[in-house]
C-alpha cells in the first residue's frame, strides 16, 4: 500500500486492527473460526484432520508455531489479510489477536536483551514479482508503504535468495530480494520478532513482523540477475504517518492510545531533525493537548511553553502556527485558572490572527471570543 496517495485507508487498517486486538479471546470467537475453516475444507480430509486437532489442542502460546506450518491457518488467515475482507477479518479475529499479542510479547524480550547480542540489525525476503509489481515498486522509489499482512522475512540474506530463485516462477516475474532495516529500539514504529524458535522450520532463521509493519522504499536496483529493494524503516515520513495515527485516536478519545502514538513520532522525530525543529514542537503540542484531556494540567501546560519556545526560535514573530501555540498556551492556563495568563496569550493569539484572518475567518472569531472570555473572569 502506498501511503503516499492511499493514508486514509491506512488509518482505516490501523484503528481497524487495534479494534481486533482489543476483543477478548474466548471459545465463541474460537468456535467462529474452526466453523468458518471447516466449512472452506470440507472436502479436504487432510485439512480437517489438522482442524480437529487446532480445536482439541491449541493454545494461545502455540500460535506462532501453528502459524508456521503448512496448515489451513497460515493459509486463512493471510487470505482475509490479503483482502481485506471486513468479516473475514473479524472470523479470524481470535487468532490474528493471538498472533499480534505474541509478536508484541517477543519483541519486547528482544529489546530487553540487546545488550546481549540479540539484536537484529537487516534482514531478508526473497520472492518473485511480476514486472508490473516490480515495476510499482521502482515507481516508487522515496515513498512509503505498509504490508496489510504479517510479513515474513529471515535473518539468512542466502537463504532469501535461495526462496527467490526458487520461487513459483510465472511469464514474466523475476526474482527480487528485499533487504529491510530494523529498529532495536521501543520506539521502533513495527514490531517483529525472531521465531526461530517457534518455527517447524528453523532452519529458515525467520524473523516475523507484525501487521501494519511501514517501510520507506529507498533503492530499487539489479544486481547479479536480480533485483534489489532497500527498506530503511526508520525516517520522517514514517513519524508523520505515526503522527496522523494519534490524530485519529485523540479525536476518537482513545488518549492512551494516541499518546503512544505521539510519543513514536516524537521519538522518530528527534531522530530525524534537529533539536527545536518546528516538526518536534507539532508534536510536543498535540502530546500537551492530549494530557490536558486525560487531566494532566500541570505537565500539558509544560510541554506546551516547551513547544512554543521552541517554534519562537526558529519562526518569524507574526507566523500562524505561533498563533496556535499562544492559544493552546491560554488554554492550557485557563485550565489551572491563571486568568490573566491565559488573557495574555489568547491577546498574542488575536494579534497574529487579526492580521492575516478575515474578520468573519471562524478561527479569528474563536479566538476573540477567547478573550472576551478572559476579560470577563479576571474582573
Amino acid at each position: 500500500m502506498n501511503l503516499s496517495e492511499r493514508t486514509a485507508e491506512f488509518l482505516w487498517s490501523q484503528l481497524f486492527n487495534d479494534v481486533i486486538l482489543r476483543f477478548p479471546p474466548n471459545n465463541k470467537a474460537k468456535q467462529q473460526m474452526i466453523k468458518a475453516c471447516r466449512d472452506y475444507y470440507r472436502d479436504n480430509q487432510q485439512e480437517l484432520q489438522l482442524i480437529d486437532e487446532f480445536e482439541k489442542y491449541y493454545t494461545s502460546e502455540e500460535c506462532i508455531r501453528w502459524y508456521t506450518r503448512e496448515t489451513f491457518v497460515y493459509k486463512m488467515v493471510n487470505k482475509a489479510l490479503r483482502t481485506e475482507d471486513v468479516e473475514q477479518l473479524h472470523t479470524f479475529r481470535f487468532f490474528i489477536a493471538d498472533l499480534s499479542s505474541a509478536l508484541a510479547s517477543e519483541h519486547k524480550k528482544m529489546i530487553e536483551q540487546s545488550n546481549n547480542g540479540m539484536i537484529i540489525t537487516t534482514v531478508y525476503r526473497g520472492v518473485r514479482l511480476t514486472l508490473a509489481e516490480l515495476e510499482e515498486f521502482r515507481s516508487n522509489e522515496g515513498k512509503l508503504i505498509s504490508i496489510n499482512g504479517y510479513l515474513s522475512t529471515s535473518r539468512s540474506r542466502c537463504i532469501a535468495i535461495n526462496f527467490a530463485v526458487k520461487g513459483k516462477k510465472q511469464v514474466d516475474s523475476v526474482p527480487v530480494l528485499f533487504e529491510i532495516e530494523c529498529q532495536n529500539e521501543e520506539s521502533a514504529c513495527s514490531i517483529f520478532a525472531d521465531i526461530t524458535s517457534f518455527s517447524d522450520f528453523p532452519d529458515e532463521q525467520e524473523v516475523l513482523f507484525d501487521l501494519g509493519a511501514v517501510f520507506k522504499i529507498q533503492t530499487v536496483s539489479e544486481e547479479d540477475d536480480m533485483w534489489k529493494t532497500c527498506l530503511p524503516e526508520d525516517h520522517s515520513d514514517i513519524a508523520n504517518v505515526l503522527h496522523n495515527i494519534a490524530d485519529c485516536y485523540q479525536s476518537k478519545g482513545q488518549y492512551d492510545k494516541a499518546l503512544q502514538h505521539y510519543h513514536l513520532a516524537l521519538s522518530m522525530k528527534t531522530k530525524c531533525f534537529p533539536s527545536g525543529h518546528p516538526e518536534i514542537a507539532t508534536t510536543l503540542n498535540n502530546i500537551s493537548t492530549v494530557l490536558s484531556a486525560k487531566g494532566d494540567k500541570v505537565k500539558a501546560l509544560e510541554l506546551c511553553l516547551k513547544a512554543l519556545k521552541m517554534r519562537e526560535r526558529v519562526l518569524p514573530f507574526d507566523h500562524l502556527d505561533l498563533a496556535t501555540s499562544f492559544s493552546s498556551a491560554g488554554h492550557k492556563y485557563e485550565a489551572i485558572k491563571e486568568y490573566q495568563c491565559a488573557l495574555e496569550y489568547f491577546e498574542k493569539a488575536l494579534r497574529i490572527r487579526a492580521k492575516f484572518l478575515s474578520e468573519d475567518d471562524p478561527v479569528r472569531k474563536r479566538t476573540e471570543r477567547h478573550v472576551i472570555r478572559m476579560k470577563w473572569k479576571v474582573t
